[in-house]
């Protein structure tokens, strides 16, 4: 006979506020009482997107700057190389952009790289030899660049400004692009910031949606919310705050 014996989980106190909150679903309620949940207005938020404020895509370090240089690159028509990844969250992020971009009139063209012979990040000899086919008046990457200083100063070098967004974690320095995009940026001045969880295509739609925004055109960036969630389930995103919100709506 086994001497063995168990011990049975003790069962958390939930206040008549958040069980409320979980419309008086004991079993929800327990789950997030253990989670260290003890706001019921956080808890209806976290369980309905309506009740969610999303935080502006400004936040985020550098957008309005990325955004500016876009919005000028679609006023004149212009050509944009879009660096992606090639997992899904980078491949989203990339048709996510693709889309948006073209769909406001830009000229785009996308590279993914090979996952066996290219590997992450951006290979300079392959960029130069993109840059040299496309002739690109903007280079923009997805879900990658946050550590690729010699790539970006090889396109800048060639007159060609860079936007890196990226939700990576940062190198030692900021490469020396036009705008660096990235919510880990945020965790120097507070930890505990709602953007900071994004994964790389939840990055590039805040981007879009300022793009749009300031083109009197944000009923139409919607549309890209199916990409978003694929994303943020592939990368296994931390689902809260503003990325549970748009997996939510996505």
């Amino acid at each position: 006979m086994s001497t063995r014996s168990w011990i049975e989980p003790t069962p958390h106190e939930v206040p008549e506020a958040i069980l409320n909150a979980c419309e008086r679903d004991l079993l929800l309620a327990q789950i997030l009482v253990g989670r260290g949940w003890a706001d019921p207005e956080r808890i209806r938020a976290f369980l309905d997107p309506i009740l969610y404020d999303p935080t502006p895509p400004e936040s985020l370090p550098d957008l309005e700057k990325a955004s500016a240089l876009l919005v000028d690159l679609v006023g004149r028509g212009g050509k944009v190389l879009i660096w992606g990844d090639f997992d899904v969250d980078g491949q989203t992020a990339t048709a996510l952009l693709y889309d948006g971009l073209t769909g406001l009139g830009a000229q785009a063209v996308y590279h993914v790289p090979h996952r066996q012979h290219d590997g992450h990040g951006i290979r300079r000899d392959r960029l130069q030899e993109l840059l040299d086919q496309h002739q690109p008046d903007l280079l923009l990457t997805c879900d990658t660049g946050i550590t690729e200083y010699e790539a970006v100063e090889d396109a800048q070098m060639r007159g060609i400004p860079v936007i890196v967004t990226d939700h990576h974690n940062l190198g030692d320095r900021l490469p020396k692009a036009k705008a660096v995009i990235n919510p880990k940026r945020l965790a120097q001045s507070d930890p505990e910031h709602p953007l900071i969880s994004l994964p790389g295509v939840g990055v590039a739609y805040k981007l879009m949606q300022h793009v749009y925004a300031s083109l009197n055109r944000s009923r139409e960036v919607s549309r890209m919310l199916d990409l978003v969630a694929l994303g943020i389930v592939a990368d296994v995103a931390a689902q809260v705050n503003d990325t549970r919100f748009l997996l939510q709506i996505g």
